[in-house]
Parts: C-alpha cells; sequence; structure tokens
C-alpha cells in the first residue's frame, strides 16, 4: 500500500517537488539527484510521478486510478448499487452507486451489522436514485459481495424485494405530472429490482485466464478504468493500490490475498 495513500492518524500527506523548494536546497541538488537516481526513480522523485516506480504486480496503474478519480462525468443509465459488507467490526461497509460510468460512495459504516447495511441499500435507492431518475427508471441493480457476512444482507433485501419495488413504483407515479401518471398507470409501469450475489472464490465465466469471480471482475474493472468516474476518495484509491495479481501454474490471475501480502 503506498504510503501517499495510506490513511494514517495524525498524517497527512501534502504532494510537492525539489522545484517547489528551491530557495532551500542547495544549487546544485537537482542536479545531483539527476545523477544519482535511476530514470525511474527520477521521475517519481523529481517529477512526481510515482506511477512510475509502481510494482509490476499491481493490478491497477496509480496514474490510471487518479485520471478517473478526476474525472466529473454526468450520471446516466443503467443505474446500480454496489454493497462490500464488512468481514469484522474492524472493517468498513461501503455501498457505492453507479450510474452508467459515474460511481460514487453512497456510505461508509464500521463493523458488519447486516440491517444497517441493507438500510443503507434501501436509503440509497429511495433518496438518491428515484428522486433523481423518477420514471426513466425500469430497473434498479442491486450487486453484493456474498461471501460471509454479506449473506445476511442478501437474505434480507430478498424478503424486501417485492414489498420495496411496489412501494417504489407508487413512490415514482406520485412524483411524475399528473399526464405522466396517468401514461404510467396505462402502461402498467412496475419498477424491477434484480439483487445480484456476487462470489468472489465463485467460477469465473473465463476459466482458462482467470482462477476465480473475484480476478475476472477487478481485471475487468482495470479494463474499463480510463472510461471511468471514480470518486475522489484516498481510502478508495488506497484499497485500489493494494491490490495485486500473481499467474498461478495453470497460467491464470489470481489476486493475492491480503493477508499473503502482509506475511511478506
Amino acid at each position: 500500500e503506498r504510503f501517499i495513500e495510506s490513511n494514517k492518524p495524525d498524517h497527512i500527506f501534502i504532494p510537492a517537488l525539489p522545484t517547489d523548494n528551491q530557495a532551500n536546497l542547495p544549487e546544485d541538488y537537482i542536479a545531483r539527484m539527476k545523477r544519482i537516481l535511476t530514470p525511474k526513480q527520477q521521475k517519481a522523485l523529481l517529477e512526481g510521478n510515482w506511477e512510475a516506480v509502481g510494482d509490476p504486480d499491481n493490478v491497477y496503474a496509480y496514474e490510471d486510478v487518479q485520471k478517473a478519480m478526476r474525472k466529473n462525468l454526468k450520471g446516466t443509465l443503467p443505474v446500480e448499487i454496489g454493497c462490500d459488507v464488512a468481514r469484522s467490526g474492524n472493517d468498513q461497509s461501503i455501498v457505492v452507486l453507479r450510474e452508467g460510468l459515474k460511481v460514487r460512495v453512497h456510505s461508509k459504516a464500521q463493523g458488519h451489522d447486516t440491517m444497517r447495511t441493507t438500510g443503507e441499500i434501501w436509503k440509497c435507492c429511495h433518496s438518491t436514485v428515484i428522486p433523481k431518475w423518477k420514471d426513466l427508471l425500469d430497473k434498479i441493480t442491486i450487486k453484493v459481495d456474498a461471501d460471509g457476512v454479506g449473506g445476511g444482507v442478501v437474505d434480507r433485501l430478498k424478503e424486501q424485494q417485492t414489498e420495496k419495488e411496489e412501494l417504489y413504483t407508487a413512490m415514482i407515479i406520485k412524483m411524475v405530472s399528473k399526464e405522466k401518471r396517468e401514461e404510467l398507470m396505462r402502461t402498467g409501469y412496475k419498477l424491477q429490482i434484480e439483487i445480484i450475489e456476487i462470489h468472489g472464490s465463485g467460477k469465473p465465466k473465463d476459466p482458462v485466464h482467470f482462477k476465480n469471480l473475484r480476478a475476472e471482475i477487478h481485471w475487468g474493472l482495470q479494463e474499463l478504468l480510463g472510461d471511468l468516474d471514480l470518486p475522489d476518495d484516498r481510502e478508495v484509491s488506497s484499497q485500489l493500490m493494494a491490490l495485486k495479481h500473481k499467474t498461478n501454474s495453470a497460467g491464470q490471475i489470481v489476486i493475492i490475498p491480503k493477508e499473503e501480502i502482509k506475511a511478506k
């Protein structure tokens, strides 16, 4: 995990180059550094391009992540809500909203309270998605990391699914103009909610190149990164840059578990 993206208590990273502080440096400092440093080290330490010294086993390139976070695209359909449920009390449960190529964090909460996490997902639907898109919505897709504690969130979502579809459909019909309301009722408009369980250890669509679904999902995101608008969130960047990969004996891409990385 890169030190510039780490969220350490009582620490803050302020980007600066030697050229920003030349008045306090020896006159030959930059010239001397150029003689000592390798070309890649020069790009990082003298030009601030930390991607230049990125590890070859990183899943995501630092500069690509930063470019995605500097974008400000307009949200479009389709709408998806994603949820990564905390596996322990020390982790965070995160709910994100994707509108086309625009991704934003809806909420973060410490711990793995499944009822609270389920509530945050529904809150994202009725407080953000529905007021914005109204009858333009025909479906909201909810994807949940269902391994471990996440299975409880999926179960609760499915229990409430039909009730929420009816409630949100009525909510949308009430929001629109009288003419549009009559049209929706005449055509039998109904909002659909699709709930998808994500099992990272499950079988990928392409088992030749990927060990499991987790590796396939991250590789797909990596390939889309140039088009995406990601939230400008240091913690998101930190999590992405902490991911590393390797190739196993079967020639498949594997995402290295955090425990294995920490043990090195």
